[in-house]
């Protein structure tokens, strides 16, 4: 059974890890094998690269929304990671087969948070929320996000 195609397991997931998310239209996921590259001299995902795969995650989600790398730059504006939690029940193996799931909540007047999750099969390895904010090449200062993202998760 193809881990893309069982949106009912997708769904519990995620309503198990954070289950004040917006409903509509706000989630992404894609199969990821841990590589070589990614692992540290146990074999095992990283952790710098587990936040790099979390990073490469949103950026791919925001692309979608048009605010993502270009969207934000013809906007002349940047992404700031104001902070990260995340909690490690296991890390995955080199060659290890995951998922990697990421949703954004509704943001308020300064803030997006974004909620991530990735599992091997049926188990989960980690869980974490990150708080971003948008900030101006311009003027270096903090932008308000009202109109950024599409109506059904404001």
């Amino acid at each position: 059974m193809s881990l893309k195609n069982d949106r009912n397991l997708r769904e519990r997931r995620e309503t198990e890890t954070f289950t004040d998310m917006s409903e509509m239209g706000c989630r992404y996921s894609r199969d990821v094998m841990i590589l070589p590259s990614m692992c540290d001299s146990y074999s095992k995902l990283s952790i710098p690269a587990a936040f790099d795969l979390f990073q490469n995650m949103a950026t791919l989600h925001a692309d979608h929304f048009d605010i993502g790398p270009a969207g934000m730059s013809r906007r002349n504006y940047f992404w700031v990671i104001t902070r990260i939690v995340m909690h490690f029940d296991r890390m995955p193996s080199m060659m290890d087969m995951t998922e990697m799931l990421t949703w954004i909540q509704p943001a308020d007047r300064a803030k997006s948070e974004r909620d991530f999750a990735l599992y091997a099969g049926d188990e989960k390895l980690f869980v974490g929320r990150s708080i971003w904010a948008m900030m101006s090449h311009d003027t270096g200062r903090l932008v308000p996000m009202a109109g950024l993202f599409p109506d059904h998760i404001e």
